[in-house]
């Protein structure tokens, strides 16, 4: 059958789908106007041939940019890694915290980075699956897969964590999930190729198998969103449409949903600001031990000495929201934490908070009875 005729829908000039712009009105053809700008402004030109990689990585670099800047000045071991407290203020998913309402996290979270080291496996891995996937089927599609597959696998690291493991205070960060998902995309994207995309799967299924042992080998590997992203982005490969969208009218639809979603980052981005506005990034005198891949370079303060017990008792002693606030976050793994805050809304008139945090202490405690 022979396919349809695409013209300008600017100019009415004869197109093709290869090509960008029109070569009579220079009307860009392969989204909206404002995408092609932003492309052609921000991304280097030799990353121009995997924009929506180079799109994801400067995300992921901004973000942990931001989140060095936030916490750097109270705590410079965070230059190397970040503790737990610092993690869920700058946008981690953490279990009680989403429980009360934080549903923003699915998304910052595929953004933020436990360490330096994290950070650089991931973009290792993006940089190798994410061009690819652009490749296969084109930089919208791939941009769709990373934001669809990366929230659904911190969804259902949520789901595991909360409500399979009784682990109701975890706390996660990294873009694993979401490359996971595009390894997925590109596997079973490349083998409805047939055996031009041989090679190809045959390497995302190495990836694959990377990502299984490293989950099992190391401690804290959150392989439930590996699984989660993996599986949703591999479901999405075998239905998406290979190779370039040739439809002007669909490229632009593409080009909206990609623009939501990069805004809906930054939107993100603001509720994780404002959750965070009053209170430290970082602890200067935290107790939490410091680590990268099971060698630790900070034994932390003692318990004594720590902000962790002098906010504690400041919490104790006064009973008053933005004090007990501050301890349900640096002392989140504590029941009699969130008893306080509980009792500290029952003071302020606020029963329907107070009520939720009974909830999540009568849960802890269920689910950790010697605490």
């Amino acid at each position: 059958m022979t396919a349809p005729v695409q013209t300008c829908p600017k100019c009415g000039a004869l197109i093709v789908p290869q090509l960008e712009r029109c070569r009579r009105c220079n009307a860009y053809l392969h989204g909206t106007e404002i995408e092609g700008r932003l492309i052609e402004s921000i991304v280097p030109r030799r990353l121009a041939k995997s924009p929506g990689t180079a799109i994801i990585v400067g995300l992921i670099l901004l973000y942990y940019v931001l989140m060095l800047v936030l916490a750097v000045p109270a705590d410079p071991g965070a230059l190397f890694g970040f503790s737990s407290f610092s993690l869920q203020q700058l946008g981690a998913t953490h279990g009680t915290r989403i429980l009360r309402g934080e549903n923003w996290r699915f998304l910052t979270s595929i953004f933020g980075h436990h360490d330096l080291l994290h950070l650089a496996f991931n973009l290792w891995a993006l940089s190798d699956a994410g061009p690819l996937v652009e490749e296969i089927f084109d930089r919208k599609k791939m941009l769709v897969i990373y934001f669809v597959s990366g929230v659904a696998s911190m969804v259902v690291s949520f789901v595991w964590y909360v409500y399979f493991r009784e682990d109701v205070a975890y706390v996660s960060a990294g873009a694993s999930g979401a490359v996971s998902g595009l390894i997925g995309a590109a596997l079973f994207g490349a083998r409805r190729m047939g055996p031009s995309g041989a090679e190809v799967a045959k390497a995302m299924l190495r990836w694959a198998l990377y990502l299984l042992v490293w989950g099992f080998m190391m401690r804290g590997v959150n392989n439930a969103a590996h699984f989660g992203g993996f599986v949703v982005a591999s479901l999405m490969a075998l239905v998406i449409p290979l190779g370039l969208t040739k439809s002007v009218l669909a490229n632009r639809g593409l080009s909206v949903v990609v623009l939501g979603l990069t805004l809906s980052v930054v939107v993100a981005t603001g509720f994780m600001l404002a959750a965070a506005k009053g209170f430290p990034a970082s602890l200067s005198h935290d107790a939490e031990p410091r680590s990268i891949l099971g060698f630790r370079y900070s034994s932390g303060a003692s318990d004594v000495e720590s902000d962790q017990r002098a906010i504690w008792e400041t919490c104790k002693s006064k009973v008053e929201v933005p004090d007990c606030e501050l301890n349900v976050r640096v002392n989140d793994q504590q029941p009699g934490a969130y008893l306080l805050l509980a009792n500290a809304f029952d003071h302020s008139g606020e029963g329907r908070q107070a009520e939720l945090l009974r909830r999540i202490a009568a849960r802890m405690y269920r689910e950790h009875p010697g605490q």
